[in-house]
This record gives C-alpha cells, sequence and structure tokens, in this order.
C-alpha cells in the first residue's frame, strides 16, 4: 500500500464485515478507528470525505451513490 492509503472504510460504512489483511513489508505505522470515530471525521472534515468520496470512485458508480446516501441520508445523490 502506498503511503497514507487506507482499508477497511466499506466496514466503517455499511457494517458488514470483510476479511482484510494487511501485511507490512517495511517499518509502517497502521491505525484503527471505531465506526463512529469515522462516521465523525466525514463530518468534521470536509477534505477527508472528499477523499473517501474519490476513493470509492474507484469502487464503481454504485459504491458512489451507496457511500452519499449513507453520508446525507438521502435518497438520491
Amino acid at each position: 500500500m502506498p503511503v497514507r492509503e487506507i482499508f477497511g472504510e466499506l466496514t466503517a460504512i455499511d457494517g458488514f464485515l470483510r476479511s482484510a489483511t494487511a501485511i507490512a513489508k517495511t517499518d509502517s505505522l497502521s491505525v484503527s478507528i471505531l465506526d463512529k470515530t469515522f462516521w465523525e471525521l466525514i463530518h468534521a472534515y470536509p477534505a477527508f470525505c472528499n477523499a473517501i468520496l474519490s476513493r470509492l470512485a474507484g469502487h464503481g458508480a454504485h459504491g458512489i451513490v451507496q457511500y452519499c446516501h449513507y453520508l446525507t441520508g438521502a435518497h438520491s445523490c
């Protein structure tokens, strides 16, 4: 994973368990945050929210729409 990369954000969004493993090849620092903290960051920091939305673009349009619904509670985005 590149520097400052994230993983596991989909679990924080939808609550479904996934199995992902990251093994560091070099000295690394990783941080785990609670779902609640993830959402607090989304709402408090627009740049963080935008970065997550941009990342979801790689997951396809369905993921973006689904994520928008979670963020806003809206029926369309």
